[in-house]
């Protein structure tokens, strides 16, 4: 198994995911349902992770989170793209 599968393995055992369908592992994380896809592990790699959440994509709430320094530092660096969608949230980061 090479280090990436290892280490969404281990991320998978961390936030105590389940297979679902297609590839898809599903769980819970503060009460919020998560879905966790590592898309192409042998080549370049995107880990895509979503949660579901109840505010609608215009929501005030979703424009305001406050995201940790790291992460602002991929999304400026271009490596993590978040978008919001009605209820969902999506992080995709190669």
């Amino acid at each position: 198994m090479n280090d990436s599968l290892q280490r969404f393995d281990a991320l998978t055992q961390e936030l105590q995911l389940v297979p679902g369908d297609d590839g898809n592992y599903i769980g819970h994380l503060n009460g919020f349902p998560i879905g966790l896809k590592f898309i192409d592990p042998e080549g370049s790699g995107l880990l895509l992770f979503h949660t579901r959440h109840l505010l609608p994509a215009e929501a005030k709430e979703l424009a305001s989170v406050a995201y940790d320094s790291e992460i602002i530092s991929l999304v400026e660096e271009k490596r993590l793209e978040i978008t919001h969608d009605d209820r969902t949230t999506r992080f995709l980061s190669s």
